[in-house]
């Protein structure tokens, strides 16, 4: 969505919509959501940091600072503590990084025998143990969105879905070689049909 332009400030315009949808992720509890959006911002900036980041800390009315504060709260500094923080004082549902959680499910298995490493007769169970209280975590947050009066019988939005869902959107290979000719170039490549879509939504 953001390297279908060509211009830094055209880029720039989709980046600040898109820290919008990510702020507005992080006010629902979707933790998913936003680490989803948050990534999608860095892949990009990994490409173009020069250009594209230093433009968008030097507008006055960005929202970067936000975006930077999201970006902290999603890394893995003292293992994601901040992000675990946040989520414990949690009110309410939410959707858990389950990217985070199910690096921790991994890391717990594979350090941890499933049985005594001198008796393969007695089962570990503090391997188990963990592995419950992490998965417990996960469910205790979506066990909320089915109970939870103001959740659970939220209005459905098909035009939303098939928004998100029913449009064509380039795979990784393909902006990668895109954003390489560009480079290469310099010249602009050929407008493209989502971004005729998206040009549409920046209205």
């Amino acid at each position: 969505m953001i390297i279908v332009f060509d211009t830094t400030t055209q880029r720039a315009k989709i980046v600040e919509k898109l820290i919008a949808v990510a702020k507005a992720l992080r006010q629902l509890n979707n933790y998913m959501g936003m680490r989803a959006v948050v990534a999608g911002i860095n892949s990009v900036r990994g490409n173009d940091d020069e250009q594209l980041t230093q433009f968008m800390a030097s507008k006055s009315n960005s929202n970067w600072k936000q975006f930077k504060s999201l970006h902290v709260l999603l890394g893995s500094r003292g293992m994601g503590q901040t992000y675990r923080l946040a989520l414990k004082h949690t009110v309410g549902p939410a959707i858990p990084d389950l990217e985070r959680h199910g690096s921790d499910l991994i890391r717990t298995n594979e350090a941890n025998l499933d049985y005594h490493p001198q008796d393969s007769s007695l089962i570990h169970w503090g391997k188990f143990t963990i592995i419950g209280k992490l998965v417990g975590t996960i469910t205790l947050y979506q066990n909320r969105c089915f109970t939870m009066p103001d959740y659970r019988d939220l209005e459905e939005r098909p035009h939303i879905s098939d928004l998100v869902f029913n449009q064509v959107v380039w795979d990784y290979d393909t902006l990668m070689n895109r954003e390489a000719k560009a480079l290469e170039s310099g010249v602009p490549a050929e407008p493209s049909g989502i971004r005729k879509v998206l040009t549409s939504l920046r209205g």
